[in-house]
């Protein structure tokens, strides 16, 4: 099975329709069918879910539904402690990253996989001994089923 770190980014992809959201899906399909592990900080689903709220797209209900659904799916969550911790506070200050941002680039570091993220903005932002760890959602070839980042 493949491993992946995904970030917020990614995920509201999922609930909200943008560019490269078709990749998006095919992550959650991959997903959903047990071919790729998602793993994330624990961070996530309130990034998601803020992110959903100042779309301006979704309801308190509808922001409800779209918490209670995150709470279904299989995401192998991870502590931001010890050594993780340092690692995203060094990210954090020494490239001027959001403390999220790093939070979820120093978890694929630890866990040697790569982040997904359709950030791009912190994508630009990658000194080049980072660029290895972070593949863009629009970057990803969509083949029959799955993602080939």
């Amino acid at each position: 099975m493949k491993r992946y770190v995904v970030d917020a980014s990614v995920i509201v992809k999922w609930y909200i329709e943008e560019d490269d959201s078709d990749k998006a899906d095919s992550i959650r399909t991959g997903f959903v069918m047990k071919e790729i592990e998602l793993l994330c900080p624990y961070l996530l689903p309130f990034e998601v879910l803020n992110a959903l709220k100042f779309s301006g797209l979704f309801t308190k209900n509808d922001l409800k539904k779209a918490g209670e659904s995150l709470e279904h799916y299989p995401f192998t969550y991870r502590a931001i402690s010890g050594e993780h911790q340092a690692k995203m506070l060094d990210l954090a200050m020494d490239h001027e990253f959001s403390i999220y941002d790093a939070a979820y680039i120093a978890l694929a570091m630890r866990e040697k996989v790569k982040l997904l993220t359709a950030d791009d903005k912190m994508k630009r932002k990658l000194p080049d001994k980072l660029k290895e760890t972070v593949t863009g959602l629009s970057e990803i070839a969509l083949p029959d089923r799955g993602i080939t980042p």
